[in-house]
């Protein structure tokens, strides 16, 4: 007799229970929201959610272009990317970092804040994705989005920029990265 708060193992051959997704996956297959590949694998392309969690974390751990095949390869090492997908999301990324390097995202000669909380005024605490500090006393915020664009994106971006603004930081500007379809939309004060 099985236990009534036992769930079902996954059949995903490509999910195994000891990675750090496994129960999330597993609750988006109850709740009917994904099921996989018709081949019986999941992968995390088979939800656009799962894959931005895992792409947000590639890029957390990428301060520069040449750090992106460590950080893919760090995500194999955690189960968060499974060995078969390394390759495409290596290429898609680069191919993705190499569409804005005229803004100089990932230029060598800035410094960077990475996922770096702030900590406003009223206490609330505030983590944009990547902050790029070129040493001219301005900063440009960047944020990662892996959906469909939404009004209130940019108003989380413009709480971003005037944060760093009242930090000292001169000029602001911002930008919001839809990864999927390259998609770019600035954000000013």
């Amino acid at each position: 007799v099985k236990a009534v708060w036992e769930e079902e193992p996954l059949l995903f051959p490509d999910v195994q229970p000891g990675a750090w997704y496994y129960r999330y996956v597993q609750r988006l297959v109850k709740q009917g929201a994904v099921n996989g590949y018709e081949d019986g694998s999941f992968g995390p392309a088979a939800s656009h959610r799962i894959r931005g969690n895992v792409l947000h974390g590639i890029l957390a751990r990428t301060v520069l272009t040449e750090d992106l095949p460590e950080a893919v390869e760090a995500a194999v090492g955690s189960g968060e990317l499974p060995r078969a997908d390394a390759r495409e999301t290596l290429s898609f990324l680069q191919e993705r970092i190499a569409s804005v390097e005229d803004k100089g995202w990932f230029s060598p000669d800035a410094r960077y804040r990475i996922e770096v909380p702030v900590i406003a005024t009223d206490g609330e605490e505030y983590r944009p994705d990547r902050v790029v500090l070129p040493g001219d006393g301005s900063a440009c915020i960047i944020d990662y989005k892996f959906g469909k664009p939404e009004g209130h994106y940019i108003y989380q971006v413009r709480r971003y920029l005037r944060l760093y603004k009242a930090m000292g930081y001169a000029p602001v500007s911002g930008a919001l990265w839809y990864l999927f379809t390259g998609e770019i939309t600035n954000v000013n004060l």
